[in-house]
């Protein structure tokens, strides 16, 4: 049968060149890069001629209303000014228009494909998006790790209500927009 083997490894140090992979496949990761090309670069190298790679990566902010207004509220909270959505290793850095395409040809992929797909939130309420992000790792976190608790609560707090305007009659559901990239070695 076949063997699996798992390794922990920085994707933009991946060292795999040669490897011969079928396919590379990274889920809401590939934003976190502080050098997506980097990573795209090393993705490609560890790729067998021909073989594919697969990307999942969040859209611009204007499609991802949840997530901004999230980042937006849990950075006043923090005392922070307004932060550029696209700055690298940010949950939107790769949501620019045309910035993933651009990346993948500059690695060397070819059979370049950029598909958006709506991909939204369906909860009970926004109280469980608010714990999903909690639970999630998210940034959100990080930012707001500083904050006395008491601070922390009146910012989700303030996050869930404002959130709440994504209710409906049949629960919460928040807009959310994914890019689907995918290209093949040459």
């Amino acid at each position: 049968g076949a063997r699996l083997h798992f390794q922990v490894a920085d994707v933009q140090t991946l060292g795999l060149a040669g490897a011969h992979f079928d396919a590379a496949i990274c889920r809401l990761g590939l934003m976190f890069c502080r050098s997506p090309l980097e990573a795209l670069q090393q993705m490609r190298q560890a790729l067998r001629p021909a073989g594919h790679l697969a990307a999942l990566v969040f859209s611009t902010p204007e499609a991802n209303p949840c997530i901004a207004i999230t980042l937006r509220t849990a950075r006043q909270h923090a005392g922070l000014p307004d932060a550029d959505p696209y700055a690298a290793g940010s949950l939107l850095s790769l949501g620019r228009p045309g910035l993933a395409a651009h990346l993948l040809a500059d690695a060397g992929f070819s059979e370049i494909e950029v598909t958006p797909l709506a991909a939204p939130f369906r909860l009970p309420s926004a109280r469980d998006y608010v714990e999903f992000v909690r639970t999630s790792g998210s940034p959100v976190m990080e930012i707001l790790r500083p904050l006395s608790a008491v601070q922390q609560a009146l910012a989700w707090a303030d996050i869930e209500q404002q959130l709440n305007r994504f209710s409906t009659a049949r629960g919460w559901e928040g807009p959310n927009e994914l890019l689907l990239c995918s290209a093949s070695r040459c």
